[in-house]
């Protein structure tokens, strides 16, 4: 049975996991040349880029915004399933979950109202940390995540928020998780990156073929 709304959702994520790969391979030298050579010309007069000084400090923010990148696409796909589930089963929806008065007045349907509390479930779900992400499709929406991958993105989910909201320097929350020291600089390499973005994957599929098996199929 195909999944209304979602016939490619995996496909998709996998392709935009993909595509990083070649995105990162920009993080060559001779790139990174090029691209200082023709920095007069490249940008406009109005913008200064501020290329890094070095390659190795070129290459790290090459490899760190293509995990920034791809987990943000594995945040997408986690929002959509959740959606999908909830459009399909809407009566596995929070009970307590509150509307406002115009929000009701400005839904035309009884459809409308249902997609705007799906929506407020998922943001204050997928805000969260997430540990309390996993044990909410665990508990909700009955899709466990794989261990050990689901603790390896408990691990990448940290180093995201360092990257955003840390200056990319290692917290106390991260150093719990893995073996860099605090107020480190969060320098990823390829390998690292990839191992990511395969332990994404295999989380992805796994929900995935959860959810159709229990809410997608009959």
């Amino acid at each position: 049975m195909e999944v209304t709304g979602l016939p490619n959702r995996l496909e998709l994520l996998i392709s935009q996991l993909d595509g990083l790969v070649v995105f990162m391979a920009a993080g060559h030298e001779e790139i990174f040349e090029t691209i200082r050579q023709n920095k007069a010309t490249w940008f406009p007069s109005t913008q200064d880029p501020n290329l890094p000084d070095t390659f190795d400090a070129y290459r790290v923010s090459i490899n760190n915004a293509a995990f920034l990148l791809g987990y943000a696409h594995f945040e997408a796909f986690l929002a959509d399933l959740a959606r999908e589930v909830y459009m399909r089963r809407p009566q596995m929806l929070s009970k307590d979950r509150n509307l406002s008065y115009d929000e009701i007045l400005n839904a035309a349907t009884k459809e409308e109202i249902v997609k705007i509390i799906i929506e407020k479930e998922i943001r204050s779900v997928l805000y969260g940390k997430v540990e309390d992400i996993q044990k909410y499709f665990k508990e909700k929406l009955q899709i466990p995540w794989p261990e050990p991958d689901a603790q390896q993105l408990v691990v990448a989910s940290r180093i995201r928020n360092c990257l955003m909201h840390n200056g990319g320097k290692v917290d106390e929350r991260l150093a719990e998780v893995c073996s860099m020291e605090v107020e480190s600089e969060i320098r990823l390499a390829v390998n690292m990156v990839h191992s990511f973005g395969i332990t994404g994957r295999k989380v992805a599929r796994s929900i995935w073929e959860k959810a159709e098996e229990r809410h997608f199929r009959g």
